[in-house]
């Protein structure tokens, strides 16, 4: 499997791809599983960082301020839409 594809099933297995996520929180979660599928990258952060800038070019990922992601998808805008109105109740 490549980073990409990686990152993408940490996103997903950790419902990041449903709501807002930051940087320390995907670190939280994922940083040693990658650390134990790549045992020769010393640079894990720096990996992950490279590829989350990869995954928004490839317009997955949208940044919304520094470190914090979401993904780019229309059940993700439902899901936050229906968050927002949730809590104007």
């Amino acid at each position: 499997m490549s980073w990409k594809k990686d990152l993408k099933k940490e996103i997903e297995k950790n419902n990041f791809d449903l709501g807002i996520f930051t940087l320390q929180e995907f670190y939280r979660v994922s940083f040693n599983v990658l650390s134990i599928k790549y045992p020769n990258n010393n640079t894990i952060k720096a990996s992950i960082q490279r590829t989350l800038q990869d995954i928004r070019d490839d317009n997955y990922l949208i940044f919304l301020n520094r470190g914090e992601y979401k993904v780019n998808s229309q059940e993700n805008i439902e899901f936050l839409e229906f968050i927002e109105r949730y809590h104007k109740k």
